[in-house]
């Protein structure tokens, strides 16, 4: 029976309304996206803690860039900072100061806050790092740690003068481990280890014990051997001195990052940030922020990483343009860090509904008080110790040289010096002499211009006359202290006079360097109870009580509590030369005109 033409009809019409339905369906199947919030919740967990994860490491990232770069003591490396680190390049306006060699430059660095390798310092290897007895020895006994810290930095001093020495007696001294130096020039104190009777120095043997352990075969430095003199003299040339063009100009000072270690940053970054980034960029694409938006975003740290890593080597490799590249590094790397900011919040924030939202708000909040009590009781008080300390380097390294302090003798000739004004001091050391610095003046002369003892200066701040008496506080500090020294001097016990003068000599030598500082830092350090003390100082003799907790900086309004404010806060003193406030000591630090 053949079928009527009506019903062919019909029928095709049913299957080809069935195809169009189908093919809509398909259609409307595959036109919808697939987004990060369709996610079941154990994925969305993953991806939280994954993001979270990676915000946390990127975080202790740039600890450790401060800890590495950031020589300035500022939170993160400043353009100069990263400017020398692949040029070796810093901006003088005029002459730099005189260039020293490589290897003086990394013993004499700092002894904390830097890296501890050929581009930051191997100061560490005569202190904390030295691989002996130091930390023991001050576990031991904590109070030996000032007499330890001058002996190790004797040493340092005494590898710095042998390498400011001729070729020739340079390289006999070493052969024959015997370094000889004029008495004026000798450390104030090194190890007995590595001193003859006579005072001559075992300079090889300090160069093995502090240097050679490590740069040698099988050495964590093996990369730099120092096991003889030809490769110790490697790094003993010193730069020649370079004469800055008018207006001002980028002056080489120091070597730049090496190409070894370039290679393996850039190796190091580009794999494991380009697996990193890959990943936290795909979960910003399937957000459900607009098209452009993602398409923007989401390669956006990538490619500012790669454009970063190519910026480290342009300016490495372009000495006259360098500078400028380097420049360009901390563009990138400012916008690889808010680009992966942008990512980790804006997709955590579309990953979740209303009540994720609120849960991560909580939790934002939590994190930003926790990050500002670790800032306010750790990082901040942290950043300003290490800039007081820079800040102290820089003002000792411009003055004159000095002979060495800490002695009665060495002290005769500070009074002489304290008029005088070196063509490259800075501005903070007055022609004239303030009240303070008159009776703290130390040593005084006597009848027939013979300088007296301590003992023998009148202990009176004011004359009848209503004058200053010189040096009339100076007992405050010595056998007028109304506490050990006191006593000490009183029952004659030579013992604890033996331990604690010197202590006293450093403490008047800090309270003089603090008086010099501009009235600015002056009243910071005094209001926070803690002043930077410059590099003259450092591994002297220090009364314990008044050493800060990093027990390197003095506290030194508390010092000056203890010798000076409790007599100037009653009775006839105090009547006229007050001392219970900073304002009050200000009056007193004023030059006579």
């Amino acid at each position: 029976m053949v079928p009527r033409t009506s019903d062919f009809t019909k029928s095709f019409l049913d299957l080809r309304q069935i195809f169009r339905e189908v093919t809509m369906l398909s259609a409307t199947q595959t036109q919808k996206s697939f987004f990060i919030r369709d996610l079941p919740i154990p994925a969305k967990l993953v991806v939280t803690c994954f993001l979270l994860a990676v915000g946390g490491g990127y975080t202790a990232a740039m600890v450790q860039l401060h800890m590495q770069d950031s020589k300035s003591g500022e939170m993160m490396p400043t353009m100069q900072d990263v400017v020398l680190k692949f040029t070796g390049k810093k901006w003088f306006e005029t002459d730099p100061p005189k260039p020293v060699s490589k290897l003086e430059k990394l013993v004499m660095g700092p002894i904390e806050g830097a890296s501890w390798n050929g581009s930051g310092s191997m100061a560490p290897a005569f202190f904390s790092k030295d691989g002996a007895g130091f930390n023991q020895e001050i576990k031991k006994d904590p109070g030996n740690k000032a007499k330890l810290m001058a002996e190790r930095n004797g040493e340092r001093e005494a590898v710095a003068l042998w390498s400011n020495t001729s070729l020739e007696a340079r390289k006999k001294s070493y052969d024959e481990d015997r370094f000889t130096v004029s008495t004026d020039k000798t450390p104030r104190s090194i190890t007995e280890e590595f001193k003859y009777p006579d005072g001559a120095i075992h300079i090889k043997q300090i160069l093995k014990e502090r240097c050679e352990r490590c740069h040698s075969k099988g050495g964590e430095q093996s990369a730099w051997p120092l096991e003889t003199y030809e490769q110790v003299a490697k790094y003993l040339t010193v730069p020649p001195t370079v004469t800055v063009k008018p207006g001002g100009d980028w002056v080489k000072i120091e070597e730049p990052i090496g190409l070894e270690k370039l290679t393996q940053s850039t190796h190091a970054h580009l794999l494991s940030f380009a697996v990193l980034f890959s990943l936290t960029g795909l979960v910003f694409a399937f957000t459900s922020y607009p098209t452009v938006v993602r398409c923007v975003l989401g390669p956006w740290v990538l490619v500012a990483i790669v454009a970063d890593v190519l910026l480290w080597w342009l300016a490495r490799l372009c000495p006259e343009w360098g500078p400028y590249f380097a420049m360009g590094v901390i563009g990138t790397g400012g916008a690889a860090g808010v680009g992966l900011a942008a990512q980790i919040t804006l997709s955590l924030w579309n990953l979740y509904g209303i009540k994720g939202r609120l849960v991560l708000g909580l939790l934002a909040v939590a994190v930003a008080a926790g990050g500002w009590a670790v800032y306010t009781n750790q990082i901040g008080p942290g950043l300003e110790s290490k800039q007081k300390k820079l800040n102290g380097k820089v003002e000792d390294e411009k003055k004159p040289e000095e002979p060495k302090p800490g002695t009665q003798t060495s002290l005769k000739n500070e009074p002489e010096k304290k008029n005088e004004v070196a063509k490259n001091d800075p501005p903070m050391v007055p022609v004239a002499v303030s009240p303070i610095e008159r009776v703290l003046k130390f040593p005084v002369k006597g009848p027939g211009g013979k300088d007296l003892q301590f003992q023998e200066i009148p202990f009176k701040g004011l004359l009848e006359d209503g004058t200053l008496q010189e040096g009339g506080m100076v007992r405050a500090f010595f056998d007028k202290d109304g506490l050990d020294l006191a006593k000490a001097w009183k029952n004659k016990n030579m013992k604890a006079l033996q331990e604690l003068t010197p202590e006293r000599f450093s403490e008047l030598e800090a309270v003089s360097a603090w008086i010099r500082l501009p009235d600015v830092e002056r009243e910071r350090s005094h209001k926070a109870d803690l002043f930077a003390m410059p590099a003259t100082l450092a591994g002297k003799p220090f009364t314990a009580d008044y050493l800060a907790a990093d027990k390197v900086n003095l506290k030194i309004r508390t010092l000056l509590g203890d010798r000076c404010v409790r007599c100037h806060m009653g009775g006839a003193d105090a009547e006229k030369y007050p001392l219970e406030d900073y304002d009050q000591i200000r009056k007193l630090l004023v030059t006579a005109k």
